[in-house]
């Protein structure tokens, strides 16, 4: 199935673009958990760009267990992200904002 699909149109939808233009191709967003030893990908999600990186990342909380270090960057701190992992029984670093 190529790219610029109707079928991948309709399940990722195209990012924004300047008034009266469209975007090329639909775009999707992939979220990874990626050890960080080896860098092999334990979890991933593939889903809509309209659907936030946040949302998709605490999903991904599914895959990490006790003793586990979980990183992550500004952008995914947040009390949700740092209540799901502890009670997953992992320790976390995470940057909070500025």
């Amino acid at each position: 199935m190529g790219g610029d699909s109707s079928a991948n149109a309709r399940v990722f939808g195209y990012p924004g673009s300047p008034k009266g233009t469209k975007a090329s191709f639909p775009k999707i967003r992939l979220v990874i958990l990626i050890e960080a030893g080896t860098h092999l990908i334990v979890d991933a999600l593939i889903c809509s760009y309209r659907i936030g990186e946040r949302v998709k990342a605490k999903k991904l909380l599914r895959s990490v267990s006790e003793g586990m270090l979980l990183m992550w960057d500004r952008g995914l701190h947040c009390y949700a992200m740092v209540y799901l992992t502890i009670k997953q029984g992992c320790q976390y670093l995470g940057r909070r904002g500025r």
